[in-house]
């Protein structure tokens, strides 16, 4: 899943809670007006219990559900500790009040006889399964007052807290976040599926109670301000947070984009100084008086041991010396080679006709293709072409990993289009993610057609990531291969993660506190107009 798509849901998540905070806000006040006409013990317990219910939400809202963000356990328990323990005491001083509170009875005519089962043996579940449990009962005790009592106006309540109570099951699903079962897993993964259904019942449960506590909150026009003034502002908080939280992350995403050009630089620069290093060791032992007498005495162990003293100084993979016809005459990696013509190879040409040379080259191996670092140079005596001599260190594994060792970022060298060196391990934790062709069009068309670098989106593995590819160039000047360097977008989040957290805490606070300047406010209206 992309970076943008989780930074949507994460702020979606976090409006659709603060929009359902304002709603059961909105019935508490509603419950706490009319406490203020009349003082009973019932009203109370009623508007305590649906703020408790609003503040559970405050606190839920708040929580980022993303599995990389449970390292930061203390931003992570406070919040949801409160939102836990608020629901359930929000429920429960609802059942209470339900349960306190005689009905109105029916007219002898229209009274029914009725059975109503609560399951309240479920109580004693562990405290995650109570919420269901509690918000059923709740619309239970709702529906039994407008069915078996005259308070018909509460069946809306009692249909909301019945969603309410789908919703409150399908959050269970966060408990098989952590399965081994891979289809259970991506089922009940964050911003799966079953995430997105959870929020979408959450919202009709929001619609069901907005429109029924917004049909009472119209008749009083102090109420009716005060919750304008109200809304306004949480709409003023959720856009400057929206805002802020994404100027944040494409910043960071800038910076991330930024930092991979840089290192890709180096890396190029990195190779064309290896490059170099080779050439200059190649004409260094080419120019070697020991080696060229030895060459001319033709004493092949001799020969080879110093081809293979010289390696070993230099930590090179192999050393190939061949005639002046391009023969074989030596070989340190494969001796069973010797005797065989390397004149058709892109460096010997130019070796022979004494210029020295080092370039990139690919090798097509029975698995997949390797590339190689280069470098060939003639060897002469008094004018005398000798042969000519051609080192050779692979790109491989232990070069991608020394990148990865000095950048922290995922590496990969790419022959043409397919993987022959990477940081990738697979699940073994040995193995590597070889021979997979990369097959991203752009990337393909921008590297290995017009060869230019790529930065930007690409998905590896299904894993989304910030890439750069940059062209590796073999002695014509075409591009023969990539290399990649990048970062998960996902690690991006776990980075912005304490500002995003932390904004929200902010949001959620100032939110909160702007009711009591907004109740001031609407009541000063009130009294300007009396």
């Amino acid at each position: 899943m992309s970076l943008e798509l989780q930074f949507i849901y994460i702020n979606l998540h976090f409006t659709i809670n603060l929009i359902a905070a304002l709603v059961f806000f909105a019935i508490a006040w509603l419950y706490f007006d009319a406490w203020t006409t009349q003082k009973k013990p019932q009203n109370t317990i009623r508007w305590l219990g649906f703020t408790l219910l609003s503040v559970s939400f405050v606190a839920h809202a708040t929580l980022i559900e993303q599995p990389l963000f449970q390292s930061h356990l203390v931003r992570i328990l406070l919040p949801n500790l409160v939102a836990t323990l608020s629901k359930i005491l929000g429920y429960l001083t609802l059942i209470f009040a339900q349960l306190n509170k005689p009905l109105q009875p029916l007219p002898s005519y229209r009274t029914k006889p009725t059975h109503l089962i609560l399951p309240t043996s479920g109580l004693t579940i562990f405290t995650p399964f109570l919420s269901p449990i509690l918000a059923v009962a709740t619309g239970f005790l709702y529906l039994r007052r407008a069915t078996a009592g005259l308070e018909h106006h509460l069946k809306p309540i009692a249909r909301g807290f019945f969603v309410l109570a789908v919703y409150e099951l399908l959050t269970l699903s966060s408990l098989f976040r952590a399965s081994s079962n891979i289809n259970l897993a991506n089922l009940v993964a964050p911003f799966g599926h079953l995430w997105l259904l959870e929020h979408f019942i959450l919202i009709v449960a929001i619609i069901i109670l907005a429109i029924w506590v917004w049909g009472y909150l119209i008749k009083r026009l102090e109420t009716q301000l005060m919750m304008i003034f109200t809304s306004t502002t949480l709409l003023i908080f959720l856009i400057t947070t929206i805002f802020f939280t994404s100027t944040s992350l494409n910043n960071l995403k800038q910076n991330t984009l930024t930092n991979l050009q840089i290192n890709t630089k180096v890396l190029d620069y990195a190779i064309t100084i290896k490059l170099q290093s080779l050439l200059s060791d190649a004409q260094l032992i080419a120019a070697n008086p020991e080696f060229i007498q030895t060459l001319l005495q033709n004493h092949h162990p001799q020969l080879n041991q110093l081809m293979l003293d010289f390696i070993s100084t230099k930590n090179h993979a192999s050393l190939t010396l061949v005639s002046p016809a391009g023969q074989i005459l030596a070989s340190t990696d494969s001796p069973q080679t010797v005797g065989s013509s390397l004149s058709h190879h892109i460096l010997i040409n130019p070796a022979l006709t004494h210029q020295s040379v080092s370039a990139i080259t690919s090798t097509q191996s029975s698995i997949h293709p390797t590339l190689s670092l280069q470098a060939a140079a003639a060897i002469t005596y008094q004018n005398t072409p000798l042969g000519a001599i051609l080192i050779d260190t692979p790109i491989d594994n232990a070069f991608v990993d020394g990148i990865k060792t000095a950048t922290g970022l995922e590496s990969t060298i790419y022959a043409g289009n397919t993987r022959s060196a990477t940081t990738f391990v697979a699940p073994d934790g040995k193995s590597r993610w070889l021979g997979i062709k990369q097959e991203t069009p752009i990337v393909l068309d921008t590297v290995l057609k017009h060869n230019q670098p790529y930065f930007g989106s690409v998905n590896l593995l299904n894993t989304p990531y910030y890439a750069a590819f940059s062209p590796l160039i073999d002695y014509n000047h075409n591009p023969i291969g990539m290399i990649f360097i990048g970062q998960p977008q996902a690690s991006l989040l776990q980075s912005a993660s304490h500002t995003i957290q932390l904004t929200f805490y902010v949001t959620a606070l100032l939110l909160s506190l702007s009711i009591i300047p907004s109740f001031f406010i609407s009541r000063h209206i009130i009294h300007q107009i009396h």
